[in-house]
């Protein structure tokens, strides 16, 4: 899975930090960064749940082959 996050449109309310730190924090400009993009199984919940929680719905999951 490769992570994708859409920085233009981020609010900057930064629960993808509190919920996926190894994935996103927080930039200078107060929107998130992120700072890996694939998932390994230990992490893909993490992941997943950054994604359902983010409130402008920015952050998505897309299947690699």
């Amino acid at each position: 899975m490769k992570v994708l996050l859409d920085r233009e449109r981020c609010l900057g309310e930064s629960v993808c930090t509190a919920v996926a730190p190894s994935y996103f924090r927080m930039g200078r400009d107060g929107k998130a960064d992120l700072i890996r993009d694939a998932t390994d199984d230990a992490t893909l919940e993490e992941a997943r749940e950054a994604a359902s929680l983010c409130p402008a719905l920015i952050i998505s999951l897309k299947e690699v082959h």
